[in-house]
């Protein structure tokens, strides 16, 4: 396993828990790990709500010989301090508050991989309450410190909340309240808990007849009990009858609530003539119909809650009310519960989850009851250990050292998630004993455990068990299971659980224990990583199937629920059975009046006058003549005196009447039966009996009265003696007048239809829209719901709601809350028209989500703890700042985080590439609605358009002004997390990203035209240039030509300089450049954009597409050495070629002059004409080979030539090779990268060009003029001193210095980019040096070369001189630069042009120059050619009279001869000088 470390940076760990019920006591359990190097000064201390109830001491630091041994599946710890140790803490303190919040704080002061502490399995339990208590000293009842709604405690008791109005239930922290929350029941206390069993049923449909009202349904099979809720307005004496299935359970009025036997009910509120009233129904079909039958026709449309009541969850078939005998699909059966996975002490048999092995056989009557249900889970708490377990005492002889490592009185620990007794570095060497008391009763007892046994080695360990008088048994490891569940298990540590199943008959056996002798024997050294464990330990017995038997629950059934709190909901009421129910106050068991209790009410002596529950707190005080009569007495008297009244009684008992005949009622005060007038039943003295108080309609107190006919008030109902006694109804009686006034609370159906000024439906005494109005006197007007927002009146009496709020739906004149998942619905709460969610599931389906009923959302709540992805970058479950996660559950990134990210960059499409560096967080950067703002310019000056590509976001601007580097960009965009789907304002962060724009001249329409015109002269500049090259080259005219391209570059990187031009030096130094003239293919893939060791040159060199790269930006200088080695390569084979053919020629000429001038040929003269025409072909072949002399000699000057252009490449290619350098070195910034590592290297590595081309200078330094003029000396190094004047040394330093300068100013030009005075400064420094050197002394051999040299190098520094002013000028703006801006520019391009003019007429000079010498050679060379020709001719006519002379004209002859072959080598000669 992994070690998880908690990313804090502070010293301690704090965690707050909410609302925790009523309590006196927590516990608290904690493994503690101390690892690494700790000293006695690091402490760690445990801290409850400001108090430290716990700190470490020496026993807790780490021994360095590993007493718990070293860890072998942790990856982080460090092995050289791999000795932790771990103890477990346990804490009992007092606590009562609702929160509770603890914290962990250490003051360790090292890293976490030196020392550490660390933690698990923490759990905090809480000893509760008796239930009705609000805080207490003990969990007794009487034990109470304070009570819920001030309600009297007595004797540390508090009463519940049963004898308050209206407030019936309890509900635990909240206090009393009308009726416990759905899905909660309550027990005989009347105090609600949580039961998983009782459901809400919400598909149930309501419909309305004459009759009354009608709510049916289905229920689940495994129902029970059926519970409802109704609330009801009932006028006077009207009342309704309720039915379940077509029979009567109860009836309701204004009073109260009667119910039927089989039922049980409660009255929960009564609030004028609104009643609330609970019924609860056994039932045992899986419909239901509910019919509520009105008695007249005056009851409001009644409100109908329906709740029902399971045998067991996810039941098919209950085999009891407790019980299950079939489960649902996909649900298995064990110990009449249905488990969706089989517990795993158990395994699946079909449908049922069976436990291997077991011994237990029960009938069908019979089920399974647990005695201990221990160690399955985490509940098992160190008491109930304590209760259950005693450690034997151990023998000196038992290795003790190695048991209760993690504490003393420490005997359990963790393993596969449960809490098991004993386990790693607790039980290795010890016994206990396992003491349990059954009852006294025949029975067989199960007893079922699990062993743990880990060792190193298999077969060593041994566990022994012993139960009562049984012989022993053991057990030891025999196959590796490879349960990994401590760090400090290797891989290859043997483990083994091991199931037991014994059976115990007590059938014959007056011993009523069950005692277990356990006993892990290790007893040998080095027994430390050995341990035993006891897991998922069950003791059960077989009892009868009853209903009230307690059964222990799965994880998701309801714990707290003991069947028998339901039981009086299944009894019948009888008064005088002895059982006091819900409706009756005492039963006594009697109906003997004056002992207490009479008719299940409180009733005290007859002279008692006050008494409290059955109880005579005061008696009547009798003077000392009377005398108390006895009981008797006082009955006998009552019947001499009071013969008459019993007549009217039915049921006489002792003298005393318990039932009056029909018509009549007992008095109980002096137990006569006398009439009341108004119960419509005529007895007695009373001549009428209408029902009602009115004295006016012929029945007043139950006397008949004969009144007059009002024949002159129309108004008047009654009268007597001309006088108005009584109005008709609306009208009001004043002075015997009946009047009418709206508002008087009286209806004049004539006119009114309703009276009531402070009601909301009755408006000038008529019914508002939506609502019905009754009542003669103050009318009391009736709406629908308050969720209704269409209300209509469908006649005098009823309405009903057209539409709903939101989340609501309409029945009759109610409006229902439609399901949680629900926004709206119709028809029934689960048919949604439209849902929170797509899935119109609920919010709290998915963890974190909460339901908005008000904004109809589902929202998250920040401080839960729960991350939410699609909301929440973080949630630490407090609403503090500055602790890495804000109060809006925003991840708090340090300051400038985001911003060391933004990365932008410039593309050649023009647009621009805004994008975040990666980092540990995944950010997302939101390109809509950005904010730009560019320095010194207006909104109106530019446009955009931004799009959104991987992450990307690409601004392409449009601008309709200059813009200038110096113009700022400023884009602020927003940032998420990628966790958030939602862009939500809490979860956005700002970003801003500051661009240097891409330098951007806007012109007019006559700075185009003059755009367009410095564009085409440079055009045609560089075709005639381009032209002149290969000329130059055959004409051998190399220095003009160097001279020009020396100048382009000086010219090329005048740009870089960091300063604003004018448009047109922009325009006319952006086309000034090698590549305009002559483009060389070029690799540049590498250094890009997506590379990850991309990096940029500044913006100046940008625009000329300079890349930082060495070899991306070296490239065009290197091919431009090469082409000058090509050419001197094809130059060196060419003339190996001649000298070769040389060569052969004269091998064969020897051999024929051999043969002619052979001493053996003297007398040759004699030969015949046929052989001086041979001599004459020879001499030929002469003529021919002295041709190749001359090509051979030319091949040869050119091939010094080359050499020395060669070097002179290389000090041309200077500045772009230090260039190439420079950016290298001072802008890469990952040398790390294998590439740029590369480039790196080779950059300095050519360092050695620079340094091979300053050495080879410094040599010419004090050359002597001998050594200068020296012809193979100056076939080597004269290209270093070309031109100079050998006889002065000041030339050679003019030429070391020059060198120098322009390394300088490359230098400069780099390094000082970003302060650009400075830069130009300097540049401007190096490039005058040159002015002054030669202004100091001519160091050139001529005159022509001084002037020309002085022109150029004076027309470069005023160019830098002019760029220093524009640096001026963009740091602080001077008028006269800004004015004369343009000119300025124009005079730069002037010296420009200047410097290439004056070089290139020296070249146009030096061409025409060798063209005319190259003319006239040849023209003599033709002319010699002719006069050859002549001779020979005659020398063939001479040679022919020869042969006719005599033999001693031959030496004249041969003289002749002689000067003819001196003139053709002169003629040859010439042709080489051509």
């Amino acid at each position: 396993m992994d070690l998880i470390k908690v990313d804090k940076r502070c010293s301690e760990i704090t965690y707050e828990i909410q609302v925790i019920l009523p309590h006196y006591l927590v516990q608290l359990y904690i493994d503690v790990y101390c690892y690494g190097g700790l000293d006695y000064d690091d402490n760690l201390a445990i801290i409850i709500d400001q108090t430290e109830i716990w700190q470490t001491d020496t026993q807790f630091l780490p021994l360095r010989y590993k007493p718990l041994g070293e860890s072998h599946q942790c990856s982080q710890y460090d092995q050289t301090k791999n000795y932790q140790i771990r103890k477990t803490v346990q804490k009992e303190i007092p606590h009562f508050t609702q929160t509770l919040k603890i914290q962990l704080k250490s003051t360790i002061s090292g890293d976490f991989t030196d020392e550490s502490y660390l933690f698990r399995n923490l759990q905090i339990l809480y000893n509760q309450c008796y239930k009705t208590c609000k805080t207490c000293k003990d969990a007794q009842k009487d034990g109470c410190n304070s009570c819920y709604d001030d309600i009297t405690i007595i004797s540390g008791t508090c009463m519940s909340c049963q004898d308050k109005i209206n407030l019936n239930f309890l509900q635990i922290s909240q206090g009393c309240v009308v009726q416990c929350p759905d899905e909660y029941d309550y027990d005989l206390d009347k105090v609600c808990y949580k039961n998983q069993k009782l459901r809400t049923y919400d598909n149930s449909l309501q419909t309305i007849s004459q009759d009354g009202y009608q709510v049916f349904g289905y229920l689940d099979t495994s129902t029970i009990l059926l519970r409802i809720t109704i609330t009801i307005q009932l006028m006077d004496k009207n009342y309704v009858n309720v039915f379940i299935n077509g029979e009567k359970i109860a009836q309701i009025n204004k009073y109260g609530i009667k119910s039927e036997p089989g039922s049980k009910s409660n009255n929960l509120r009564r609030l004028n003539n609104e009643i609330m009233v609970e019924i609860n129904k056994p039932i045992s079909k899986d419909t239901f119909n509910i019919e509520i039958v009105k008695y007249h026709h005056q009851s409001t449309t009644p409100i109908i809650k329906i709740q029902y009541l399971v045998c067991t969850l996810n039941c098919q078939l209950c085999k009891n009310k407790n019980t299950c005998q079939v489960c649902k699909d996909n649900y298995k059966l064990y110990n009449g519960l249905c488990f969706n996975n089989c517990p795993d002490y158990t395994e699946q048999s079909g449908q049922f989850c069976i436990i291997l092995q077991d011994i237990v056989n029960k009938n069908d009557d019979q089920q399974e009851v647990f005695l201990v249900k221990e160690f399955y889970d985490l509940s098992t708490s160190k008491q109930r250990i304590n209760e259950l377990f005693t450690l034997v005492c151990l023998d000196s002889s038992r290795n003790n050292k190695y048991n209760f490592q993690k504490g003393n009185d420490i005997y359990f620990s963790y393993f596969q998630n449960k809490r098991i007794f004993g386990g790693p570095y607790v039980w290795v060497n010890a016994q206990f004993k396992f003491h349990l008391l059954l009852e006294n009763i025949k029975q067989i007892v199960y007893v079922k455990f699990e062993i743990i046994l880990g060792d190193e080695e298999m077969s060593r360990i041994q566990f022994h068990y012993t139960i009562n008088q049984q012989s022993k048994k053991t057990h030891t490891i025999n196959t590796n299971q490879n349960l990994k569940q401590d760090q400090n298990w290797k891989d290859d540590y043997n483990t083994e659980i091991i199931f037991v199943r014994e059976e115990i008959d007590y059938e014959n056996s007056q011993n009523q224990e069950l005692n277990i002798l356990f006993e892990c024997d290790n007893n040998y050294d080095q027994a430390n990583s050995t341990f035993c464990g006891i897991k998922n330990l069950f003791i059960t017995v077989l009892k009868p199937i009853q209903d009230y038997i307690e059964i222990f629950d799965q994880e998701d059934q309801n714990d707290n629920l003991d069947i028998r709190d339901l039981d009086w909901l299944f009894n019948i009421q009888i008064c005088g059975d002895g059982i006091t129910s819900v409706d009756e106050d005492c039963d006594d068991g009697n109906l003997i009046p004056f002992d207490g209790c009479f008719n299940c009410k409180y009733s005290c002596e007859q002279l008692c006058q006050f008494c409290v529950k059955g109880e005579c707190l005061e008696m009547l005080e009798l003077q000392s003549s009377q005398k108390l009569p006895s009981l008797y007495n006082i009955f006998d008297k009552s019947l001499e005196l009071q013969q008459d009244q019993l007549i009217n009684c039915e049921i006489i008992v002792q003298g005393l009447c318990l039932q009056c005949k029909n018509g009549y009622y007992v008095n109980s005060i002096n137990n006569l039966c006398e009439t009341i007038c108004g119960d419509q039943i005529i007895q007695g003295q009373e001549q009428c009996d209408d029902g009602n108080l009115d004295n006016y309609d012929g029945c007043s107190d139950c006397q008949l009265i004969q009144y007059e006919n009002c024949d002159i008030q129309q108004t008047c109902a009654f009268c007597y003696q001309g006088k108005c006694l009584k109005c008709y109804d609306g009208f009001s009686l004043e002075n015997y007048k009946c009047i009418s006034i709206c508002g008087d609370g009286l209806i004049n159906k004539q006119e009114e239809e309703c009276d009531n000024p402070i009601e909301q439906g009755c408006n000038n005494c008529q019914i508002q829209k939506g609502y019905v109005c009754h009542g003669q006197t103050y009318s009391i007007c009736k709406t629908c719901g308050i969720y209704c927002k269409d209300c209509l009146s469908i006649n005098s009496l009823d309405l009903i709601c057209l539409d709903c709020m939101p989340g609501f739906y309409p029945i009759l004149d109610q409006c229902f809350q439609c399901d949680n998942n629900c926004i709206t619905c119709k028809g029934q709460s689960n048919l949604c028209t439209s849902c929170y969610r797509n899935d119109c599931e609920q919010c709290e389906s998915i963890p974190g989500y909460y339901t908005d009923f008000q904004n109809k959302i589902c929202i998250n709540l920040c401080g839960d703890g729960i991350v939410v992805k699609e909301q929440e970058n973080c949630d630490d479950g407090n609403l503090e700042n500055g602790d890495g996660c804000d109060s809006e559950c925003r991840i708090e990134l340090q300051e400038n985080f985001i911003d060391k990210l933004q990365i932008w960059q410039f593309n050649q499409n023009g647009t621009y590439d805004l994008y975040l560096n990666d980092s540990e967080y995944n950010l997302i950067l939101n390109c809509v609605d950005p904010k730009i703002i560019i320095d010194d310019m207006q909104t109106q000056d530019f446009s955009y358009n931004i799009q959104a590509q991987n992450n990307t976001c690409n601004i392409q601007f449009k601008f309709f002004k200059s813009i200038f580097k110096y113009n700022t960009i400023h884009v602020t965009l927003t940032v998420s997390f990628q966790t958030n789907r939602l862009l939500l304002e809490k979860n956005i962060q700002e970003i801003q990203f500051n661009i240097h724009p891409q330098e951007q001249i806007i012109l007019g329409e006559n700075e185009k035209k003059l755009g367009e015109q410095i564009q085409n002269a440079q055009t045609a500049f560089n075709f005639i240039f381009l032209t002149l090259i290969p000329i130059s080259i055959i004409l051998n005219v190399y220095d003009y030509l160097w001279a020009v391209l020396e100048i382009l570059s000086w010219v090329n990187n005048f740009y870089f300089l960091n300063v604003h031009y004018p448009f047109n030096v922009e325009m006319f130094f952006l086309n000034s450049d090698w590549s305009s003239i002559i483009t060389f293919p070029t690799y540049q893939g590498l250094n890009q954009p997506d590379c990850s060791y991309y990096f940029q040159a500044p913006q100046k060199f940008q625009n000329k597409g300079i890349d930082p790269l060495f070899f991306n930006n070296i490239q065009i200088p290197f091919i431009f050495i090469f082409i000058t080695f090509i050419l001197y390569a094809i130059n060196f084979l060419l003339l190996y070629f001649f000298k070769a053919l040389n060569q052969l020629k004269k091998i064969k000429q020897i051999k024929i002059n051999h043969k002619h001038f052979s001493i053996f040929n003297l007398q040759a003269i004699k030969k015949t004409q046929h052989s001086l025409v041979l001599q004459q072909q020879n001499e030929q072949k002469i003529q021919v080979n002295n041709i190749l002399i001359k090509i051979i000699s030319f091949f040869i000057i050119t091939d010094n030539k080359l050499k020395n252009k060669l070097k002179q490449t290389l000090s041309l290619c200077l500045l772009d090779i230090t260039l190439a350098i420079m950016l290298q070195i001072t802008f890469s910034n990952n040398n790390q990268n294998i590439i740029v590592g590369l480039n790196s290297f080779f950059a300095i590595f050519s360092i050695n060009i620079i340094l091979f081309q300053l050495y080879q200078q410094y040599k010419t330094l004090n050359l002597h003029i001998l050594l200068a003029e020296n012809k193979q000396y100056k076939e080597q190094f004269e290209i270093y001193y070309e031109n100079i004047n050998t006889k002065e040394q000041f030339g050679y330093y003019f030429k070391f210095f020059g060198l120098i300068r322009k390394i300088l100013y490359i230098f400069f030009m780099v390094y000082y980019y970003y302060t650009p005075i400075v830069q130009t400064s300097l540049c401007f420094i190096s490039t005058s040096i040159g002015v002054m050197f030669i202004l100091y002394q001519n160091p050139y051999n001529t005159k022509k070369e001084f002037y020309s040299q002085l022109i150029s190098e004076l027309s470069l520094s005023l160019i830098l001189l002019i760029t220093v002013l524009f640096s001026i000028n963009d740091t602080k703006q001077i008028i006269f630069i800004q004015e004369n801006t343009v000119n300025l520019g124009w005079a730069v391009i002037s010296f420009v042009l200047l410097a290439i003019f004056v070089q290139v007429f020296g070249l146009t000079y030096g061409l025409i120059t060798n063209i005319y010498q190259i003319i006239l050679k040849i023209k003599n060379y033709i002319y010699s050619l002719n006069n050859n020709k002549i001779e020979q001719d005659n020398q063939i006519h001479g040679l022919e009279d020869i042969q006719n002379k005599s033999n001693l004209n031959q030496i004249d002859e041969n003289q002749i001869k002689e000067q003819k072959i001196i003139r053709i080598k002169e003629n040859q000669l010439q042709i080489i000088d051509l």
